[in-house]
């Protein structure tokens, strides 16, 4: 694969200038979660003096390469991170800074050493403290869907406009970022009141995505998530998939999640199986009923989980591995979520806002979506004079958390 066939902007990095919250992720928000980890649970001494060890390094320390002789993941990690080995945390391009953070929590933690880390989520506290908000927040989803009962098959020629209204539902979901604001934060920003949906969208194509998806082909009819967060975030792409599924819009819906814990609430395997699990043991009504259908809908192969350690590598999106990349080829229409995610497919780079994103993704596989809380001081495929006037009302508008795009692109 070759990256975008147009100059490429310098990363997003720590020193940046006119970038103050890459610099704040790295001397504060970092150092917070490796913190809020340490003091999690009991952890073992060995565990204690890692994540001490990182705290140390933060962020003049000079990074080093991983010492994490069992993981499966380590060579590529060799391979991968060899050029910013050296460079300081600030130094270094935020995104690679940030995913190797989250790795050296790993690394720390023993999580893939044999011994009392082994396999311990070091997040499981946060995503625990979601769990009583998850019922509620599916009942809102399904108010704010306004097309029934939950178990109700809509008519074939409402599909496109209910679709469109779940994805402007569905974005709002990646507010619950455990790695930006930890549960119960008052700072957390609220989701918009359902009327004011499209105010805080500063791109809206989810109408184009749905008529798109409404007319593929049989062979095409499977619909990839590229998930993001646990907890809130996860319940409603589960109302998604179910509603997918149910309609026949999608014959197939695989998800492809991280295949080990990072950013505090990303979601792995266990994470959507717990979540599964948890709505199908609730007390008999829709909840147990839409935990029921997507247990059948994993036996019959209609629900898929896939991981790739690509998800969290520090690589950006157009050196995805060709395995991958054959893989998504082979969607009908690939969803991705969130803002982490969203940075990797356009590299975390200083792109011009009104870059049109056809451009910067000429790579993707198959016609991609993406629903996306802006945190992060990186986007492209903005109308001209959108960035400018969101400026305005809101001078953070970039890392704020209460504007989101659904962005389209369409394979040619």
């Amino acid at each position: 694969m070759t990256q975008p066939n147009l100059p490429l902007p310098p990363p997003l990095r720590g020193t940046d200038q006119d970038n103050p919250f890459a610099h704040q992720t790295i001397t504060n928000r970092l150092p917070r979660i490796a913190r809020q980890t340490l003091q999690s649970r009991a952890w073992h001494a060995e565990a204690q003096r890692g994540l001490q060890a990182l705290l140390a390094e933060m962020p003049h320390g000079k990074m080093t390469a991983l010492d994490d002789p069992h993981a499966p993941d380590a060579a590529a990690w060799e391979r991968d991170f060899a050029p910013y080995l050296g460079q300081t945390w600030l130094e270094a391009p935020w995104f690679a800074a940030e995913t190797y953070f989250f790795r050296r929590i790993l690394q720390a933690t023993d999580y893939y050493q044999p011994g009392a880390g082994f396999m311990v989520d070091p997040y499981l506290m946060h995503k625990e403290q979601d769990l009583p908000g998850i019922l509620p927040a599916i009942q809102q989803f399904y108010a704010a869907a306004g097309a029934g009962h939950p178990s109700e098959t809509p008519p074939p020629q409402a599909n496109a406009e209910l679709l469109a209204r779940r994805l402007r539902l569905a974005i709002w979901g990646n507010q619950a970022d455990r790695s930006m604001w930890p549960a119960g934060s008052s700072e957390q920003p609220d989701a918009p009141a359902v009327d004011r949906l499209d105010e805080m969208l500063l791109a809206d194509q989810s109408r184009e995505a749905s008529q798109t998806v409404c007319t593929l082909e049989n062979s095409r009819r499977r619909i990839d998530f590229i998930l993001d967060n646990a907890g809130m975030e996860l319940a409603y792409d589960l109302v998604l998939v179910d509603f997918l599924l149910r309609t026949g819009l999608a014959e197939q819906t695989r998800l492809h999640v991280k295949p080990h814990p990072t950013y505090v609430s990303d979601a792995t395997a266990g994470d959507v199986l717990a979540m599964i699990e948890f709505l199908e043991g609730q007390a008999p009504g829709e909840f147990q009923a839409l935990g029921q259908r997507l247990l059948l809908d994993m036996d019959a192969g209609r629900l898929q989980l896939r991981s790739d350690y690509f998800w969290t590598s520090p690589l950006p999106g157009w050196q995805m591995p060709g395995a991958l990349l054959r893989q998504l080829s082979e969607a009908g229409l690939l969803i991705n979520k969130g803002d982490a995610n969203y940075r990797r497919w356009v590299g975390d780079r200083h792109w011009p806002p009104e870059t049109p994103l056809e451009q910067v993704l000429q790579y993707a596989p198959s016609p991609w979506l993406a629903l996306r809380v802006i945190k992060a001081n990186t986007i492209a495929g903005l109308q001209p004079g959108v960035a400018q006037a969101a400026a305005q009302i809101d001078a953070h508008w970039q890392t704020s958390g209460r504007w989101g795009v659904i962005q389209f692109v369409r394979k040619r």
